[in-house]
């Protein structure tokens, strides 16, 4: 069996633990072995070579998270294909446009995606069309397992191939393909396993479908959690810790929104959820939530950092992160270490050259090593690399520093910076100081005009706990304190802030951007030092 495939793993866990389950569908409680689930993924194989679908040509899989995905995704690699995944969560219209780039030679997804697709002309005539769900030009999933021929194990192919196309999210810019080829996952495993301890034998609930690929690499069990990824805000939390406890969940990795959801539950019944090790991530948590998980976790609690073209890149324990935001800080979200398996820079661009930063030094992250991205489909290979002391490092658009004790610290994302006066501010930055000032429950930097010449806005959501005069004068003393009063054009209220589909944690700055430019009293940009 070729090593070099990432879909070896399931076939020799399949070979170890056969008749252990796989994956788990919560909500039905169906399930498939690791010999099922291997045996299903070589009929996809099997099926889809038969259609004409060669190594290297492109599948789309649009299918909801359940057990037909995790066969096609596993099936699409063992063919030698190069599956395409895209989140729904990034609009229609979006997704549409950024798929027709792709060129897909078939499509497996559920029946309503073919519908839409067809009606907007998206794909070439001629694809292949398999539907989870009747479709009148498709193929459907029983018949297209049904009629294959002996399952398919691995095809040979190099650890350089493209295993996954994976579009990122697009909350802070265009969606981008970025491409996992087979070293990468497989890196991204071990990574996966060092940080964890996950393993044989342990239960992960998967609210992200792609780290469930991952689980035949650790021999553990994926529990699929009855949520709506599009709706994330219908997260129902009761029915989500019962099941978590029905199925012995061990780990789990989710955005600070859901673990916000499931913490309010549980303190509800003042109960603690019982879990080896669980991770906060895809956006900041605040302290105040890591704090509350502590309580109501019986278990160990970590904040990770990572994005789509790297992950993992840092982890920290709950007790080094909420010591690192206690007393006097510089600011930002303290997430750590790098992990094994990767190396981060801190670097500056400076008119004359590019320099790594100093301790303290703010700068734009870098990172290298085998769980990075070798870059994104369509783009020239240089577009996102830089040459730092005689390499190449990937950029991942975010700003931060390293501390004395070799922690990272994030600032925010590099498109977010607000610059005016000859000044920077950094999103993260300047609310994790805001957040500290009483009656602020939750807040967003944002800029309005043009770069160099940008105003300042903050836009609050109020706790309630005080009057907002209030609120807006000690914010105005904050600013005045940190040098940057001059650039605060408004601060702004709201009843929340808008979040990106994915996690339902990222801001979505640009959008409210716009919304303070038109709601701002003073927005005559500052000149020019």
């Amino acid at each position: 069996m070729n090593s070099g495939n990432v879909a070896s793993t399931l076939w020799q866990a399949a070979g170890r633990w056969p008749d252990q389950p796989a994956v788990i569908h919560a909500a039905s409680g169906a399930s498939l072995s690791f010999a099922e689930l291997c045996a299903q993924a070589g009929a996809v194989a099997a099926g889809l070579r038969a259609l004409g679908v060669e190594p290297g040509q492109r599948v789309l899989v649009m299918l909801r998270p359940g057990l037909e995905f995790f066969a096609a995704m596993f099936g699409v690699a063992a063919c030698g294909a190069t599956a395409v995944l895209a989140d729904p969560g990034m609009g229609l219209a979006a997704m549409l446009r950024c798929l027709k780039t792709i060129e897909p030679v078939a499509i497996i997804a559920e029946s309503i995606f073919h519908l839409v697709s067809q009606l907007h002309q998206t794909f070439a005539r001629g694809t292949v069309r398999i539907s989870r769900g009747w479709y009148p030009t498709a193929i459907s999933w029983p018949k297209f397992l049904a009629t294959a021929a002996a399952p398919l194990p691995p095809a040979s192919c190099s650890a350089d191939d493209v295993a996954v196309l994976a579009f990122t999210s697009g909350a802070t810019g265009l969606p981008k393909p970025v491409v996992m080829d087979h070293r990468t996952l497989s890196a991204q495993v071990e990574a996966l396993r060092a940080i964890s301890g996950i393993g044989e034998g342990d239960v992960q609930l998967a609210f992200i479908p792609l780290t469930g690929l991952l689980g035949g690499g650790l021999g553990c069990t994926t529990v699929i959690p009855s949520v709506d990824a599009r709706r994330l805000q219908t997260l129902n939390a009761a029915t989500t810790i019962a099941q978590m406890q029905r199925h012995a969940v061990t780990h789990c990795f989710a955005s600070p929104f859901v673990w916000a959801r499931l913490a309010d539950e549980l303190e509800r019944h003042d109960t603690q959820l019982s879990l080896r090790r669980i991770f906060v991530g895809g956006a900041p948590p605040s302290p105040a939530l890591v704090q509350r998980l502590v309580k109501c976790i019986a278990g160990e609690v970590h904040v990770s950092y990572g994005a789509t073209e790297a992950v993992p890149v840092a982890s920290a324990t709950a007790e080094e992160f909420l010591a690192a935001h206690q007393g006097p800080h510089l600011g930002g979200c303290m997430v750590g270490r790098p992990v094994p398996g990767i190396e981060v820079s801190v670097a500056c661009f400076e008119p004359e050259a590019l320099r790594m930063a100093q301790t303290y030094e703010i700068g734009e992250l870098l990172v290298r090593g085998p769980i990075v991205s070798p870059g994104y489909h369509g783009a020239r290979r240089v577009d996102h690399l830089v040459q730092l002391a005689g390499s190449n490092w990937h950029r991942i658009g975010d700003a931060g520093y390293f501390d004395p004790l070799g922690r990272l610290v994030l600032c925010g994302r590099i498109a977010d910076q607000v610059h005016g006066g000859g000044r920077v501010l950094h999103s993260l930055l300047v609310e994790s100081q805001c957040r500290d000032v009483a009656g602020v429950s939750e807040v967003a930097l944002v800029g309005v005009g043009q770069a160099p010449h940008q105003r300042a806005v903050l836009v609050v959501v109020a706790s309630g706990e005080r009057p907002t005069d209030e609120i807006t004068a000690a914010l105005n003393a904050l600013a005045a304190a940190q040098g940057w009063q001059e650039m605060l054009a408004d601060v702004l209220y709201r009843g929340a802030l808008p979040t990106d589909t994915r996690h339902r944690s990222k801001i979505l700055r640009a959008q409210l951007a716009r919304w303070a430019e038109g709601k701002t009293r003073r927005k005559m940009p500052l000149s020019a030092p």
